[in-house]
């Protein structure tokens, strides 16, 4: 028996190292050698399952990982390539319990713990997930995957201070890894050290220079400091690689329109249906209006995307293409359409949701720009393209008949959370208290533009005689009545400004270091909106500065 045990024993450890040469029919021969002496020898059994998964043959793998199972129930390793199998097809459910069953086996295997982490993420069990991580940085502390997957993690979860000693004990561990030199870079990106982040992505690059990751990353660094000719460079680099081709080429298209370059950043801006950050384009069998054919006696559909600023933005064009003899139909938000009523050549204003009339073409009003060839001097800046009912016009005269004699001053401090960089563009209404301040000593009366207002920013708000009409504003008709009785707008940038803007009323917009793309750079006014102006951050995250200078502003306003 020790005889044949021997034999058994040195034929599985050829195999094994025949597998490792990639020599797989070699490494079958002998495990087949193995199971006609031990029909039960769970090793060569869990082996062939490897043999079958490289191979692609997924199903034979699975019954070979289970004959193992069966020869030898406390044997790890059957379960935790069963498991990484199960996973790779997509049976997550099935394939956890493989691991929980590796792992009730043999609790200290790091790997176990590690490929468990993966797999829980992926099913987006995250706090789950992070523990797992921990238990194999605990049990392999030297793991750098486990130390750069964690802080991966972390980092997905908006935890950018918890992110960095993960990527950073990463590196200590292996100084050239690119992967975390581009992890460490994001996160220190997201907390706003721009040049600790700038340094981090140069260094993944110059360990793997064709890492278009880093390159891209190393463009949208470049791009937030506002260094757009270099971003330029770095985002050329990234559309390079066909896998990051459409990220970089929509981000290159807001740079690109940041500075004033409309001809190239209209043309890329259609890119942005490719980028992840967007849902696909609605499909319609009637053909893309893109400015070539002609309009005279056809029906369009305009439609909005994106969110409501972008929609009352753009909705400009509309009268342009009716111009062109089109019949011009407009599919909107719901909260929009008694707004867009009043736009000047719309036959009809629909819900983007209803079933729609017949049409002959369409267009997406975030493409009409480049229809139109716009350029910076030709933008249609009309002094005012929305306009308000009469009739609720005399409700809101009304609601607000009897606020105090002074300045009115509409107040919008934080746009749509949902918005990827809201963090960044709003402000809490505690940075302006100078601002309640300096208009309740001059008596003015500040009205919250804000949909909702939590208790804290209410209280304070009414501290200093503010007011709130969120209940009665049901549709941005509303608050466009609420707004043209106003002697003046403040906002951040949200759809508040836009509209403010699209009825020709004084809006003061405060603007982060990383503004969008449709403020430009380095101006206090907008081509976009004739009765703007703007007030820019000096320093990222710091409001101080701005509400400083709307003060002194409005020592000086005259309606």
């Amino acid at each position: 028996m020790t005889y044949l045990m021997n034999i058994i024993h040195g034929l599985l450890e050829q195999a094994v190292q025949s597998y490792a040469q990639g020599e797989l029919a070699v490494s079958e021969a002998r495990c087949k050698s193995v199971l006609q002496m031990a029909p039960a020898a769970a090793d060569a059994l869990n082996l062939l399952g490897l043999i079958a998964g490289d191979r692609g043959q997924d199903e034979a793998a699975e019954r070979f990982f289970r004959d193992a199972q069966r020869a030898d129930p406390e044997h790890p390793g059957p379960w935790i390539n069963l498991g990484m199998l199960l996973r790779r097809k997509s049976r997550l459910e099935e394939a956890l319990a493989c691991y929980d069953n590796a792992i009730r086996l043999h609790a200290s295997l790091a790997s176990v713990h590690f490929n468990r982490a993966n797999l829980l993420e992926q099913m987006q069990r995250l706090e789950e997930a992070e523990a797992a991580y921990l238990r194999a940085i605990e049990l392999e502390p030297g793991d750098v995957a486990a130390y750069n997957n964690c802080g991966a993690l972390l980092w997905k979860n908006k935890r950018f201070e918890d992110s960095l000693p993960f990527f950073e004990r990463a590196l200590a561990l292996e100084p050239g890894n690119a992967e975390a030199w581009l992890n460490k870079g994001s996160s220190l990106k997201d907390l706003g050290r721009i040049d600790e982040a700038l340094e981090a992505f140069a260094e993944a690059r110059r360990l793997r220079p064709a890492f278009s990751e880093a390159s891209f990353n190393l463009a949208c660094s470049l791009h937030a400091m506002g260094k757009v000719d270099e971003a330029l460079a770095a985002y050329a680099e990234a559309r390079n690689d066909p896998a990051g081709f459409a990220e970089a080429t929509w981000n290159e298209a807001l740079c690109r329109l940041l500075k004033g370059d409309y001809a190239e950043g209209w043309r890329l801006y259609e890119s942005r249906w490719l980028s992840c950050r967007f849902p696909p384009p609605r499909q319609f069998p009637q053909p893309l209006w893109a400015g070539e054919a002609d309009l005279a006696g056809k029906t369009i559909l305009l439609h909005a995307e994106q969110g409501f600023g972008d929609a009352i933005q753009f909705v400009r064009y509309a009268p342009l293409v009716a111009e062109r003899g089109a019949r011009v139909i407009l599919a909107a938000h719901s909260e929009l359409i008694p707004l867009f009523e009043s736009v000047e050549g719309a036959a009809a204003v629909l819900n983007d949701k209803e079933t729609l009339p017949a049409f002959d073409l369409h267009c997406p009003l975030m493409s009409l720009p480049r229809a139109f060839r716009t350029e910076l001097d030709t933008i249609p800046a009309r002094a005012s393209y929305l306009a308000v009912t009469p009739p609720r016009r005399t409700v809101w005269q009304a609601r607000l008949q009897d606020l105090s004699a002074g300045l009115r001053i509409g107040l919008a401090w934080a746009g749509n959370p949902a918005n990827v960089e809201d963090a960044k563009r709003s402000m809490p209404l505690a940075a302006l208290e100078p601002l309640l301040r300096a208009c309740q000593a001059s008596g003015s009366t500040i009205v919250s533009l804000q949909k909702a207002l939590t208790e804290d920013d209410r209280e304070r708000l009414e501290a200093f005689g503010g007011r709130d009409f969120a209940a009665d504003r049901n549709d941005f008709l509303d608050t466009a009545a609420l707004v043209e009785q106003l002697d003046l707008v403040i906002s951040v940038d949200s759809a508040a400004a836009h509209l403010a803007g699209a009825l020709g009323k004084p809006v003061w917009i405060a603007l982060c270091t990383t503004a969008d793309w449709r403020w430009l750079q380095e101006r206090s006014d907008s081509p976009w909106y004739p009765s703007a102006r703007l007030f820019r951050q000096t320093q990222a995250g710091d409001w101080s500065g701005v509400v400083a200078q709307l003060v002194v502003a409005l020592a000086g306003f005259r309606p």
